[in-house]
C-alpha cells in the first residue's frame, strides 16, 4: 500500500493552510555522529514550552515557600521549633526552595540550547556544569524523606492515646519510607549517569511507580487525619458543641481531597 503525502498549499500569506505547513515543516542538520538528523519545528516548540513552563513553575515554587518558611519561622514558637516534626516541616520547605532554584539555574542555562538538546552536542562544556542539575536530584531523595517522615511523626500524634495501633502505623510507614528511598536512590543513580551523558538505560516504569508510591503513601496519611478529625466533630456533635474551626477544617480536607487539581497543589513536592 503506497503511504499517502498531502499535497503542499500554494504559498499564501493569508492562507490558514499555509501557515500550518510553515509552523510544521522539518528539517535535516548534521548529526552527533556526522549523519544527517531530521528536527521539525513542533519538536522545538514543545521543547521551549516544557522548559518555559518548567521555569515558571520552579519559580513561583521558589517565591511561595520562601515566603511560607519565613512566616512559619516567624510566627511559631521557639519551643515548637525545635520539635521534631516542625524541624522537619521547616527543612523540607528549605530544601524545596534550594532544589527549584538549582531548577531555574538548569533552566536558563548555556547548555540547554537546540544543539545541546536534540543533538547532544554539549562536550565543549565541562561535567562541573552538571553540578546544579545532579544537586537538584540529590535534593529531591531528600525532599520525599523528610515529608514522610514528618508524616509518619504525626500520624504517630493522632494515636498517640492507642499505643499498639501507633507501633503498628510507624512501622508500617518506616517501611514506606525504605521503600519509597529505595526507588528514589534507583532513579538517582539513572539520572546522574543520563546527565553526566554515560550510556545508560531508563526505566521510566521506577519513576512512575515512585509518583504513585509516594502520592498514595501522603492520601493514606491525610485519610487518616481525616478519619480522626471526623471522629472528634462526631463527639462534639454527640455533646451538641457548636460547629467550630475543626468543622471548617475538616470541610476544606475533603474538597481538597474530592478535587484533584487542589489535591496536587496541596501535595506539591519533584515538579517532576
Amino acid at each position: 500500500m503506497s503511504a499517502t503525502i498531502s499535497a503542499i498549499p500554494s504559498p499564501d500569506p493569508t492562507s490558514r493552510d499555509w501557515s500550518i505547513y510553515l509552523d510544521n515543516q522539518s528539517f535535516n542538520v548534521t548529526g552527533l555522529d556526522g549523519t544527517p538528523t531530521t528536527i521539525s519545528f513542533p519538536e522545538i516548540n514543545a521543547y521551549i514550552y516544557l522548559t518555559t513552563a518548567e521555569t515558571a513553575v520552579a519559580a513561583f515554587a521558589v517565591g511561595f515557600v520562601s515566603m511560607l518558611f519565613i512566616v512559619l519561622f516567624l510566627i511559631t514558637p521557639a519551643a515548637k521549633i525545635r520539635k521534631p516534626i516542625f524541624a522537619l516541616n521547616l527543612l523540607s520547605m528549605f530544601l524545596v526552595v534550594i532544589r527549584e532554584i538549582c531548577l531555574v539555574y538548569v533552566s536558563c542555562g548555556p547548555y540547554q540550547g537546540v544543539g545541546q538538546i536534540f543533538l547532544g552536542a554539549d562536550a565543549q562544556y565541562p561535567r562541573r556544569v552538571w553540578s546544579a542539575d545532579i544537586l537538584s536530584v540529590i535534593l529531591a531523595v531528600a525532599i520525599y524523606a523528610t515529608i514522610m517522615i514528618s508524616l509518619i511523626l504525626q500520624v504517630r500524634v493522632v494515636f498517640s492515646t492507642e499505643p499498639r495501633t501507633q507501633t503498628i502505623l510507624t512501622i508500617i510507614g518506616a517501611i514506606g519510607v525504605i521503600v519509597q528511598t529505595g526507588f528514589n536512590m534507583t532513579w538517582l543513580v539513572v539520572n546522574i549517569r543520563n546527565i553526566l551523558r554515560e550510556p545508560t538505560v531508563f526505566p521510566l516504569w521506577v519513576y512512575t511507580v515512585l509518583r504513585i508510591f509516594f502520592t498514595s503513601f501522603v492520601g493514606v496519611a491525610c485519610l487518616i487525619f481525616l478519619y480522626k478529625l471526623g471522629f472528634t466533630i462526631y463527639r462534639r456533635r454527640k455533646m451538641d458543641m457548636a460547629i467550630g474551626p475543626l468543622e471548617i477544617i475538616f470541610i476544606m480536607f475533603c474538597q481538597c481531597l474530592v478535587v484533584p487539581r487542589n489535591q496536587l497543589l496541596l501535595l506539591q513536592v519533584d515538579r517532576n
